[in-house]
């Protein structure tokens, strides 16, 4: 069971674990239980705005770190597992931030699709509307080694099954390409990075 989702940040998105697979396996045992992950991943429950009951899952107030892929996982008394549905989900865009000449890395989030569609392919649609990038969907990251303006702009990830067939948008950007600090600029933002790590907190913000 296999589904794409495109929302808007603050809708309500529920997820339903109820597929023919998991039909199948609850008729020869009963006493099945399943769990969900994120992006591969045990998915973390957040009581304020979720909702887990029994084989569904609902998020409300969606933000665009809800995006990604949600798979339903059911477990056998054996122990044995398998995956009964899965979920592509774009909300919004995901805001990336960098400083040009840093590395950058975009995320298609698709390595979940192609474990379990080996034929499956990913690839970019860059800011310029070309498709770019073709790969295998379980190779799912994509890394330049020295961002510059030509990467600034709004990206957007498909993966494609050819035997299925189908297709899910798995991931939507838009990338942010920062000049380059002041040395001065450049060591406040290390002291700072310093005293947040320690406190275990957040990961640094960038200054412009």
């Amino acid at each position: 069971m296999y589904h794409s989702l495109d929302l808007k940040p603050l809708q309500r998105m529920t997820l339903d674990c109820n597929s023919r697979e998991m039909e199948q396996l609850l008729q020869k045992h009963p006493f099945v239980e399943h769990r969900w992950k994120h992006n591969g991943e045990a998915f973390k429950l957040q009581p304020v705005r979720m909702e887990y009951m029994t084989e569904k899952l609902t998020i409300n107030n969606l933000m665009p770190q809800d995006s990604g892929t949600y798979h339903c996982i059911a477990e056998e008394p054996s122990a044995t597992q398998q995956v009964v549905a899965i979920y592509a989900t774009v909300i919004g865009r995901l805001l990336k931030y960098t400083y040009r000449g840093d590395d950058l890395e975009l995320d298609c989030l698709s390595n979940e699709f192609g474990k379990l569609y080996p034929k499956a392919i990913r690839y970019w649609i860059d800011p310029k509307g070309k498709r770019v990038f073709e790969k295998p969907a379980i190779d799912n990251l994509e890394t330049f080694p020295i961002a510059d303006d030509r990467l600034a702009g709004n990206w957007t990830c498909f993966v494609e099954d050819p035997v299925v067939p189908r297709k899910w948008t798995t991931a939507r950007l838009q990338v942010f390409i920062s000049p380059i600090p002041s040395f001065v600029k450049r060591t406040e933002l290390f002291v700072k990075d310093y005293f947040l790590s320690s406190e275990d907190l957040e990961s640094p913000r960038i200054v412009r």
